[in-house]
């Protein structure tokens, strides 16, 4: 027996007692009873109890399983802060007076005690079996998803027949009997993940991003207490998902609910963990319980449809979606740059009632989420999320972008003390860590870099895994995972533990991983720093990256396992595409630069015209303008060429001004003749750079004047017409045509001449063509795409995604099933009930991606 922790007896004694002294705020009832006669509470907690049950609620189980007693000590500990607190937090009292809490403090009570006197380990409650043995897993008698199952003595034995248990009968009689639930949180141990609920089909549903925003929501709360962050985990194919869970019940009768997994253990220490995850989680049910009015049934807004991407440059974003008819609303948009991310007041990014968004000052080839919600204007209550949309923005002019994925032969796990070939490459979970059956377990992941060219300048590169399992790092705030750079030469069998322990890191790469940061279900990211992007320019000589992964590599006391598994995207345990190790690269090329000539110039002295002379100045009786073009057909061919920067170099052969002048260089269209005419009805495009003064024209050095991002636009725009560029140059002073001002620029082939300095890289400007003909059939149960790929020397390969809500406008708006040079892939996990669209992107080695070819399943078997 724990003295810490409540007893059934005492947590029925404290929930009594706020009743007897918070009369208005909290009921205490019996719904049914367990096999041993133990009564099956729920409490309600409100700001008015005749009201209670006309309000949206959220619905709270904990300690399904007997041995996870957080479940109770978090309700109790709730209840008590809502009643000392509901009169006195303005917040908490404007929250309760639109939406009402259900408790189940503690389903299984029989098993729950049990664990407290005798079998610390028991998971079940107490029936007694046909065959003798005790007892059913409660969180398999549901129905949605029902296993039967031939082993009674299992601990995961789910039970004769759905509802076939006391305490889940009497769960149900509840749950059937107030349709004002709307959300459902089901509380277990342990794995510090949310786990929402799924369909069984291994599709993305409508309420994916509601599910995922809820629990992001509730995670940043709990980071903010303790700085631990949670995981969230919808089932995805190929793993075996729970089935007879209480979350998918719920789901099946239109509720939002997800299972709360909380900590490492299921019987955590009090003083060190147990009262800490309490304090973390009473601000998380606080979040859920302001989305609970969201959601109810009677009032909701409908969800906006066709949210969609018009839009993407390097920089910016367009968004644009359908208005809500016949409502008053505002639109609510956020972005992230990470998956699953919470939506609050500081990633939103506009509340408007337009339909169309343009997200500026965006960072290059980089991934955005975005979300989108409605509010109403009068009664503040917010629809559901449309479904999320992420994209990538482009890589600007100077830049390639690379996605690079390991070979199955180049991604796994050594183990201590499995041996070789225990951890098939490419086919298990990459294992890191330590625990009492592996002993210590190093990752190795090795990235082909033959696709990037060997003079590649690195601007940024990121590792991301996806973790996978979080419940086998055990130990809250102990050990970290590190990235790091090695020799490949170093390892000549991937499969020796000894050489793969003994191979020195040439560099770790980003920030260590803590174990209170890990997160299942969220890709982790190790950026690399500048000094490491230099050593990644090294390793393109080897055609290869390699990476070993370090976790702990001992045990405190008591503890059995600090082992964090990470999906390789293969295999039968594997992913797939989707949750593959990935390596981001953003990369240049160094510049070359091209020095153009003036191809004609000229100067109008008042009506005269002076050929190939640059005379600039001004008096009281005339005005004299210098004229310089240049020919852009000198540079290389435009498709293959970009434009990095570019400036004018002039300088002054004499100078006289009898006041300080300024001179000023406009961009405008060339002039059919050099004169008067043509200079006085010049069309200028822009003024470029800034002003001269005769001082910086006297120093006697050249003077360069560069042209900025709008102006570079513009001269890249006569670079693709093979057209020429002109300059003028004038004189200014702050009193005009006062004194006298006159400079002649050099112009001497032999000497000096102004000079158009041009920077530009090699780097195709478009994508390759559509692939042609793709076809959707049925093959034996599995979807099968095929299609041509175009015949381009520039063609690199495809991406096909699938996306369930709309066209994919983006190669990332989606799940991706396919990315290589191929002309056929299988959606192998989708469900053939399921409407959906495919989208078909060509890529070229920028990436620049083709406008998608577009096939839409209908849901039917084709």
């Amino acid at each position: 027996m724990k003295k810490l922790y409540l007893s059934y007896k005492s947590a029925i004694d404290c929930l009594k007692e706020l009743e007897a002294e918070y009369p208005n705020h909290i009921r205490v009832e019996e719904i049914g009873q367990t096999w041993q006669k133990r009564p099956v509470l729920v409490i309600t907690l409100t700001d008015n109890l005749i009201e209670a049950d006309q309000r949206p609620a959220l619905f709270y189980t904990g300690v399904a399983h007997a041995r996870e007693w957080i479940g109770l000590e978090l309700a109790v500990a709730f209840a008590r802060y809502v009643t000392n607190n509901l009169t006195l937090d303005r917040d908490l009292s404007t929250l309760f007076n639109s939406a009402t809490v259900y408790m189940i403090p503690c389903l299984n009570p029989d098993g729950f005690e049990l664990t407290r006197d005798h079998f610390s380990k028991w998971r079940k409650n107490r029936r007694k079996n046909k065959d003798g043995s005790w007892g059913v897993d409660l969180n398999r008698n549901f129905p949605i998803g029902f296993i039967s199952q031939s082993s009674p003595s299992s601990s995961t034995y789910s039970g004769p027949e759905p509802f076939s248990e006391p305490e889940t009968q009497a769960l149900r009689r509840f749950v059937e009997s107030h349709p004002n639930i709307t959300i459902a949180l089901d509380y277990h141990s342990h794995g510090n993940v949310f786990f929402p609920a799924h369909d069984f089909r291994h599709e993305d549903s409508l309420d994916t991003t509601d599910l995922n925003v809820l629990c992001a929501n509730m995670a940043e709360e709990i980071r903010k207490v303790s700085g631990r962050e949670y995981g969230i985990h919808q089932g995805k194919p190929p793993g075996s998902l729970v089935g007879g869970s209480a979350r998918e019940y719920y789901r099946s009768l239109g509720i939002l609910s997800t299972v709360v997994e909380v900590g490492t253990r299921n019987i955590s220490d009090y003083l060190t963990n147990m009262s800490e995850h309490v304090r973390e989680h009473i601000p998380a049910l606080i979040s859920a319980l302001r989305e609970v009015p969201n959601y109810g049934h009677s009032q909701a807004l409908p969800r906006i449809e066709n949210f969609q991407i018009s839009q993407i440059t390097a920089n910016s974003v367009t968004l644009s979606w359908d208005p809500i008819p016949g409502e008053q609303v505002s639109y609510e948009l956020y972005r992230s740059r990470r998956d699953k991310n919470y939506c609050l007041a500081s990633n939103r990014v506009v509340r408007t009632h337009g339909t169309e968004f343009h997200d500026e000052d965006l960072q290059t080839a980089t991934d955005y989420y975005y979300y989108i919600r409605a509010v109403s204007n009068k009664s503040g209550i917010k629809s559901p999320y449309a479904p999320r949309i992420l994209l990538k923005t482009l890589p600007d002019n100077h830049e390639f972008f690379k996605i690079l994925y390991p070979a199955p032969a180049d991604v796994g796990s050594v183990s201590e003390k499995l041996g070789p070939h225990s951890l098939k490459f490419g086919i298990n979970s990459i294992f890191v860590g330590v625990n009492l059956q592996r002993g210590v377990c190093l990752g190795l992941i090795g990235f082909p870099l033959n696709s990037m060219p060997e003079n590649a300048r690195v601007l940024e590169a990121t590792v991301s895994l996806y973790p996978i399992n979080r419940v086998p790092a055990q130990i809250e705030r102990y050990g970290e995972w590190n990235i790091g750079i090695i020799d490949p030469k170093e390892i000549p069998r991937y499969d020796d533990f000894d050489a793969v322990l003994d191979a020195p890191i040439l560099q770790y790469v980003g920030q260590p991983t803590k174990a209170q940061h890990l997160t299942q279900g969220i890709w982790r990211s190790w950026k690399f720093s500048n000094f490491e992007c230099q050593l990644l320019e090294d390793q393109i000589a080897h055609k290869k990256i390699l990476l070993k992964m370090i976790g702990p590599t001992s045990l405190p006391l008591g503890r059995d396992s600090q082992m964090m598994m990470w999906d390789v995207g293969y295999g039968k345990f594997g992913y797939g595409l989707p949750f593959r190790p990935k390596f981001e690269v953003l990369y240049t090329l160094d510049a070359k630069k091209s020095r153009l000539s003036p191809c004609r110039t000229g100067s109008v002295c008042g009506r005269e015209a002076v050929p190939d002379q640059i005379i600039v100045g001004h008096d009281s009786k005339e005005i004299s303008l210098g004229y310089i073009e240049f020919d852009l057909g000198e540079l290389p061919e435009q498709e293959h060429t970009v434009l990095i920067s570019a400036h004018l170099t002039i300088s002054a052969e004499k100078i006289f001004a009898t006041e300080e002048a300024r001179f000023h260089v406009e961009f405008v269209k060339p002039l059919t003749k050099i004169d008067a005419v043509g200079i006085g009805t010049r069309e200028i495009i822009e003024r470029i750079g800034h002003d001269l003064s005769s001082d910086d024209l006297r120093s006697g050095i050249p003077c360069r004047i560069k042209f900025d991002s709008f102006e570079l636009k513009e001269l890249d725009k006569v670079f693709q017409q093979s057209g020429r560029v002109a300059c003028v140059v004038r004189s200014s002073t702050a009193i005009p045509l006062s004194g006298q001002v006159r400079a002649r620029f050099l112009n001497h082939p032999d000497v000096f001449q102004p000079e158009l300095v041009v920077s530009f890289i090699n780097k195709r400007r478009r994508a390759v063509g559509k692939v042609r003909n793709l076809q959707l059939i049925n093959e034996k149960g599995r979807l099968k795409l095929t299609w041509n790929n175009p015949k381009s020397s520039a063609f690199r390969g495809v991406l096909v995604v699938k996306n369930p809500h709309r066209k994919p406008l983006s190669p990332y708006d989606g799940q991706k099933l396919y990315g290589g040079r191929d002309e056929y892939t299988y959606d192998s996990f989708g469900a053939l009930d399921i409407p959906k669209y495919f989208g078909v992107f060509t890529y070229d080695d920028v990436p620049n991606f083709s406008k998608a070819e577009y096939i839409r399943y209908k849901g039917t078997v084709v």
